[in-house]
């Protein structure tokens, strides 16, 4: 049994636990919005001139299915972790430094040319970051009072907003002066500096006595939620699918299409800006479409949204100047802020069983995580053949109109998808 924590009986945390307990969120968001948004693609452009797209997306695609698998493992394995630190501490500052030391390959892979290298970097990353959010998930349900979640998952969006554009924006400014070294720094530094100040706020009680060990043929068993028995679950899994896939289809490539479609002289700050003016309207749609939602219903919020999203990719293929890019930027952002604003409390309304809420939540992961592994490979693979025919190193209009075409084809399957749902408005 875990001895009794702020969760469990009661007591609220001052706002300053709350912050300091959701700060490493901004460090996790930073990383992210730097590496996969400006770095990767910049590097791999100069490591695989001749297939940036494809290898951009292999790398990519190997790296969420890593995710897919570690942060299950890492999660359940926290859970049973009877060490005297606590349950989350030890995997949170193993898997950070395991991710730093993953950057510093990623920066030597980059300084040598050498792609297996890189890519083998990128990798160690993923292993060690998934570790570490894989254990920093349960922080909130395990510390904090349930009349609190609330206002600390507030703390947590804020910082990961945060992060984000901090991310894009920084990163896209210092590749483009040339600092990789200063940027693969800062990110590093930011992910230990914040790693140490939330856990010298945390506190945990060690498990006493330990666990019982994990059973992995259940584990994996309990991956699998029969549709036919909970369909309307299946229906919004698919939903979460397909937008996600939509997603990532052109997130990976807009660096590149500010270089081949709009002509920016610095795609690389470019794109930090347009990522910053998408999580501006983000925030902004975020919580109003979440009141919203509360009083009309989840699944008109999710046709508007998905709506909006598929219209502002198609919208890219007719933009030739920056200003306009950017404008589809903000109206990106608002589609964006809206859909995740009622995505996990659409998930929860259809929830098979409350009383196993984690188990099937894992399983709703799966269809953030899984369509990050696979869109990225066939868009660049259909880049890649659709695109040819541009200059050196280059790819043409007509790869970015098959991939952003079919990327809207599946933000409207999803919206589709959700109109079989019949337990949630």
């Amino acid at each position: 049994m875990l001895a009794e924590s702020p969760s469990e009986c009661g007591e609220p945390l001052p706002k300053s636990r709350l912050i300091a307990m959701s700060a490493f969120w901004f460090a996790i968001n930073l990383h992210w919005g730097a590496l996969l948004t400006i770095v990767i693609p910049a590097q791999v452009a100069a490591l695989a001139p001749q297939a940036q797209a494809q290898t951009l997306a292999k790398i990519l695609g190997l790296g969420a299915f890593l995710a897919l698998v570690v942060t299950p493992v890492a999660g359940a394995l926290s859970d049973r972790c009877a060490h005297r630190l606590g349950r989350r501490r030890p995997f949170i500052a193993v898997g950070t430094v395991i991710n730093v030391l993953g950057l510093a390959l990623m920066l030597v892979g980059s300084q040598r040319a050498d792609l297996i290298w890189y890519a083998a970097g990128y990798l160690v990353v993923q292993l060690g970051n998934n570790i570490a959010t894989g254990a920093y998930a349960g922080l909130i349900p395990d510390l904090v009072p349930a009349a609190q979640r609330g206002e600390a998952s507030g703390f947590m969006a804020a910082m990961t907003q945060l992060g984000m554009v901090g991310g894009a924006m920084g990163g896209g400014l210092l590749m483009a002066a040339g600092q990789t070294t200063a940027c693969y720094a800062i990110i590093g530094a930011t992910m230990l500096v914040l790693m140490v100040q939330t856990l010298a706020m945390v506190h945990e009680t060690p498990i006493d006595p330990p666990a019982e060990p994990i059973h992995w043929g259940r584990m994996i068993r309990d991956m699998w939620v029969d549709p036919r028995q909970f369909p309307d679950f299946a229906w919004v899994w698919g939903t979460r699918f397909l937008v996600i896939a939509g997603i990532w289809m052109v997130q990976p490539f807009l660096l590149y299409y500010m270089r081949d479609v709009v002509g920016a002289a610095s795609p690389e700050t470019v794109t930090g800006y347009m990522m910053g003016i998408m999580l501006l309207g983000a925030t902004v749609t975020g919580w109003i479409a979440g009141f919203f939602s509360d009083r009309v219903g989840r699944k008109i919020v999710v046709y508007v949204a998905n709506g909006t999203l598929a219209v502002a990719i198609l919208l890219l293929l007719l933009s030739h100047s920056l200003a306009f890019t950017l404008a589809i930027g903000l109206l990106f952002g608002l589609g964006y802020g809206a859909y995740y604003s009622v995505d996990w409390a659409l998930a929860c309304d259809v929830l098979p069983d409350q009383d196993n809420a984690g188990r099937y939540l894992g399983v709703w992961n799966i269809a953030m995580v899984l369509p990050q592994t696979l869109a990225p490979v066939i868009a660049g693979e259909l880049l890649g053949h659709f695109g040819q025919g541009a200059a050196a190193g280059r790819y043409s209009l007509e790869g970015y109109s098959v991939v952003f075409v079919l990327a809207a084809v599946s933000l409207a399957g999803g919206a589709w998808l959700l109109k079989h749902v019949k337990s949630a408005r």
